[in-house]
């Protein structure tokens, strides 16, 4: 799996493999956090191996895997479903997200390379031409953005966590997706590139942290009104 591969072409479709059981996990992840199963999505074994033209083994595994993901829950007596993302869940995803995409700005600052800006560039453009209603195209190519600048920090530590936060922070991206071509959040993307291309670390961690915090106080609020909405359907009901 590559750094981003839930919103690769491949998970538009499902080719049955030779590595069965990893390839039903990668492709039922993509499914999960692309949305295409979304929270609650109810995972029946023989239902998901006819879809997928494998044996229950290798469904089984995938879904057991998923759980120990946190993607997953399993309930005795009521099979497995795609576990509910919660508004303390995305606080504590942004709040760590924040200090870590503002680190990387703040040394890519100073360490950037005429090509790791061109990387940026090049991402912000595909970012702003990618489809309006394609949520999640939109989503690679912020987060193509983001990883150039952790690349351009030279600190693989530093890249190497932010790429185990991605598949969270797909999930709760599609939350705020229809924000990402906005003009707020292109103002807000140039003023990180233009700080970084600089050279001002300070200004670069700070319009970074600024983005993330914004964009996660967006997301627990969009979050929280869905929830109600839920709520209130389900007292209707």
């Amino acid at each position: 799996m590559s750094l981003n591969p839930q919103l690769e072409s491949k998970s538009k479709s499902f080719a049955r493999p030779t590595l069965v059981r990893h390839e039903v996990y990668d492709h039922l992840k993509l499914e999960i956090l692309t949305g295409k199963l979304g929270s609650g999505s109810r995972l029946a074994e023989i239902a998901l191996a006819k879809r997928l033209g494998v044996s229950r083994t290798p469904v089984r595994e995938a879904v057991q895997r998923l759980a120990q993901d946190g993607l997953v829950e399993i309930q005795a007596n009521k099979g497995a479903k795609v576990r509910a993302v919660n508004a303390t869940e995305v606080e504590h995803v942004y709040a760590v997200r924040e200090v870590l995409d503002g680190l990387a700005a703040r040394e890519a600052a100073s360490h950037a390379t005429p090509e790791d800006i061109r990387a940026m560039k090049a991402a912000l453009e595909k970012l702003e031409n990618c489809p309006a209603n394609d949520y999640n195209s939109q989503i690679q190519a912020d987060l193509e953005f983001h990883n150039a600048i952790a690349q351009a920090s030279q600190n693989p530590t530093l890249v190497t966590v932010l790429r185990g936060l991605a598949e969270s922070i797909i999930r709760v991206k599609l939350l705020t997706a229809k924000y990402m071509q906005d003009a707020i959040t292109r103002s807000s993307h140039h003023q990180i590139l233009a700080a970084i291309e600089a050279k001002n670390p300070e200004l670069s961690e700070q319009t970074a942290r600024a983005h993330v915090h914004d964009f996660g106080v967006l997301t627990v609020e969009n979050l929280k009104a869905a929830l109600k909405t839920k709520r209130d359907q389900w007292d209707l009901d």
